[in-house]
């Protein structure tokens, strides 16, 4: 069930509610969700075909592969764009596919509050999921209108560097408007005018990511209400309902991901959707966008660095303000979007390698 608009008729609309799934939505997820499922075992594959040919026929080795990855690994160093605001594309964004995607499951997009352009926001996305693509689809996108429903805010997405160095799936991120997810690409966007999007729990909620689970890694993670103080910008709660319903992880690849992600900041679950393929479920993903919390008071807007001696204390008040604001939007909208016995879990990420 969607929610209907509040405001006038001459008002952006509150939701966005795609079209019935057609043989499009089929092409849209395949491309969306399989394709990006394949690439990594794809790019495995071309990695170890490349080491074998580099001693079974090393010279065209080097001439097809060391030298032309040579060539771009170094103008890529030489032009680090995602350390300096992205290079979105309005096109890419703007692509069909997207629009074919949100019908398949639905996402749908919810709108709670109205946002001002001339604001910088942090909208800080719940859960990470397996496969996070929703959030590329109803914010990143105009697969589900972003622009109409929240004019002028201008996003970039927050990506894990690995994502900036394979040819083709570096353009990709950067044309759906990501950028490299450390502390200075963050302060360069925000310092550019541009609000971003984050998902805080990592590779640590795909590890515990299943389907009618609410569980997030998120009591001590406290990045992105650092980079609110430090720049003024307002925290928006996003909360994906259905986003972990869509596929299921293989259990005895559990602990190998927790020893993984431990020694290299890396996962590589093991998961299926429909027909036990990488097809994902139809199972409705509603996003709602909550309220903003104020504007954090105590920071140097302009140098961006807090007040000394009581940045500690403000980073603690700020997040456990913004616990409560999540859990708020959680419980408000849960029964609305058929989640009513829903139960949010905020946890440790010690916490989170025992659960489930």
């Amino acid at each position: 069930m969607t929610t209907k608009a509040t405001q006038p008729t001459t008002a952006p609309p509150s939701t966005h509610t795609p079209r019935t799934a057609s043989w499009q939505s089929y092409v849209g997820v395949g491309i969306n969700y399989v394709l990006f499922a394949l690439l990594g075992p794809y790019f495995l594959y071309l990695t170890v075909s490349l080491v074998v040919m580099l001693f079974t026929d090393t010279w065209n080795a080097i001439v097809w592969w060391v030298l032309p990855l040579a060539a771009y690994f170094y103008y890529i160093k030489k032009h680090p764009v995602q350390l300096n605001g992205g290079l979105p594309s309005k096109w890419v964004r703007n692509l069909a596919t997207y629009k074919w995607t949100a019908q398949y499951f639905p996402i749908r997009l919810h709108k709670t509050a109205e946002l001002k352009p001339d604001e910088k926001y942090i909208f800080v996305v719940h859960p990470h999921s397996i496969i996070p693509t929703f959030l590329t689809v109803s914010m990143m996108t105009e697969g589900c209108e972003w622009s109409k429903l929240f004019p002028g805010i201008e996003l970039r997405g927050l990506a894990a560097s690995s994502n900036f160095v394979g040819p083709i799936w570096r353009q990709v991120y950067l044309a759906v408007g990501y950028i490299d997810a450390s502390y200075e690409s963050a302060i360069s966007a925000l310092g550019q005018g541009h609000s971003l999007a984050l998902l805080p729990g990592g590779e640590q909620e795909m590890i515990i990511a299943k389907p009618g689970d609410n569980s997030l890694i998120l009591q001590n993670r406290k990045g992105f209400a650092r980079l609110a103080l430090e720049t003024g910008a307002r925290l928006v709660p996003v909360y994906a309902f259905g986003a972990n319903d869509i596929y299921d992880q293989v259990p005895w690849t559990r602990s190998f991901n927790v020893w993984l992600s431990r020694k290299f900041r890396m996962v590589l679950p093991i998961f299926y959707g429909q027909w036990f393929t990488p097809m994902p479920r139809q199972q409705p993903i509603d996003v709602v966008v909550g309220a903003p919390l104020p504007a954090p008071a105590g920071a140097d807007r302009h140098k961006g660095v807090p007040q000394q001696g009581t940045a500690s204390a403000e980073l603690d008040a700020l997040h456990a303000r913004y616990l409560e604001a999540l859990q708020q939007l959680f419980d408000s909208r849960k029964s609305d979007l058929g989640h009513g016995d829903a139960t949010l879990q905020l946890l440790g990420a010690s916490e989170g390698h025992k659960s489930n």
